[in-house]
């Protein structure tokens, strides 16, 4: 008989009854086994009681700070993920509680939607380090990111993971597309079943047939014994097809017939097998192009491309760069066994500014790059790469308000986001909205005021 799933303990804390009501409610109906504490104090009992997946943490609190609450929470539960809540919107604070440790920052007033998907993003990227989730140890699933179009994308991930319809993901290089195949394999009902990847531009065209379909024995020169190929060994799991825009024309001919009849034989074979793996697709190209230059076949693309999945570049997402470069530097640290103690502002200047050519790839492995190179010091953009540094003029010498006003603007969108659905939510009507929001009617009107939003009485 199966064990039932683990409920996810989340630990909400928060000096504003009204809130702790709030999001216990919506938690709890989200399928969270949720416990509230009102002060720094109550907190740190519960956290020497149980273990928590995701702390909840207000910064301004009754007994002990949010800070102190959190820089005690990263020594006794250094596992637990910490996302920082405040109505203070501070980006002293923000850049302080990131770099010691917090997952996430949101400011008040949110949305519990937007509070709900992060929840579920965090606790599925932390899963990946858990020997008793699906996926294998080690295996990234981590697609990060609050933009809308992540959101998006997030929502898809979940209406199509376990379906078998052929999926196609497009995105420059660097983006992810790797990682998303993933998350759609082990988030669905194919979890248990293999992933098998294959890169259509890194094995040799000649070998491309055998190794997908298989041999059998004396089939041709060097074949000394039948071998299952990777559409045999993917059984009723899933087969990603890396780079699909580089596969020869003779080589998309036979995936299509694969693909429309549902069998395929080995090399020299005649047996006919079964496919029952689902097909997921990638390519950084643009297809419908290479269709129309006769470089791939419009019958294969148009099989190919039944759910189409667009990942934007980091460039134009980069509210999303300071929390893949906290995930980053937390996991550079422990793998390469270094401890950062403070980060200057600059450091973050430089990523906000900087257009990431080669996507998430290229700042994971800056990020990497600079853990290693780190001194005692506070981490600076010196440690970067040259070839990021060099296009940031003065970052150096740049007025210290420069990075702060990056993270406002971030933190301010957020916001208005987080109020403009609240309106939505409760037909405009403004004390509805405040006391869901956890605020006062008057901070509602005047941030109303300053955002230019209406809302009725």
């Amino acid at each position: 008989m199966n064990e039932p799933k683990r409920k996810k303990q989340i630990l909400i804390v928060d000096d504003e009854q009204i809130t702790l009501r709030a999001l216990r409610e919506e938690f709890t109906a989200a399928g969270y086994a949720v416990t509230t504490a009102c002060d720094g104090q109550a907190a740190l009992g519960r956290l020497s009681q149980q273990h928590f997946d995701l702390l909840f943490l207000d910064m301004h609190l009754p007994r002990k700070s949010g800070m102190e609450v959190l820089c005690e929470c990263r020594s006794s539960a250094p596992n637990t993920i910490v996302v920082i809540i405040t109505a203070y919107a501070s980006v002293e604070t923000a850049v302080d509680a990131m770099r010691m440790g917090a997952a996430d920052y949101i400011t008040k007033p949110y949305d519990i939607d937007d509070l709900l998907a992060r929840t579920e993003q965090l606790l599925a990227a932390a899963s990946v380090l858990d020997p008793k989730a699906s996926a294998p140890k080690g295996t990234s699933m981590e697609f990060l990111g609050s933009d809308p179009q992540i959101q998006k994308i997030r929502k898809m991930v979940e209406r199509v993971c376990s379906i078998p319809t052929s999926v196609i993901l497009t995105g420059e290089s660097g983006t992810g597309k790797g990682i998303l195949a993933k998350q759609i394999h082990y988030t669905g009902i194919r979890a248990k079943q293999p992933f098998i990847h294959i890169n259509c531009a890194a094995i040799p065209e000649n070998l491309m047939e055998s190794e997908i379909f298989g041999h059998e024995r004396g089939s041709f020169t060097g074949a000394s014994q039948t071998q299952k190929g990777k559409f045999e060994l993917a059984g009723e799991g899933t087969i990603f097809l890396d780079e699909i825009g580089l596969l020869s024309l003779s080589l998309q001919s036979k995936l299509l017939n694969v693909l429309q009849e549902r069998t395929f034989e080995r090399v020299g074979g005649s047996q006919s097998i079964p496919l029952k793996a689902r097909v997921i697709s990638a390519t950084n190209e643009d297809l419908e192009q290479a269709v129309a230059q006769g470089r791939f076949r419009e019958d294969l693309y148009f099989r190919l491309n039944v759910i189409r999945i667009d990942i934007p570049p980091l460039r134009y997402r980069k509210g999303d760069i300071p929390a893949l470069t906290e995930m980053f530097l937390a996991r550079f640290q422990k793998k390469l066994d270094k401890h950062i103690r403070s980060i200057d502002p600059s450091f973050y200047h430089v990523l906000m500014e900087y257009d990431w050519p080669g996507n998430v790839r290229e700042l994971e492995n800056a990020l990497e790059s600079a853990v290693a190179l780190s001194g005692d010091g506070p981490l600076t953009p010196d440690a970067l790469p040259m070839r990021i540094t060099q296009h940031i003029k003065d970052y150096g010498g740049s007025p210290a308000s420069e990075p702060k006003t990056v993270f406002k603007a971030y933190l301010e969108q957020q916001e208005t986001n987080a109020i403009r659905s609240a309106l939505e939510r409760f037909g405009g009507h403004r004390g509805k909205t405040a006391e869901y929001l956890g605020i006062s009617k008057r901070t509602l009107q005047y941030k109303l005021k300053n955002l230019g939003l209406t809302g009725q009485e």
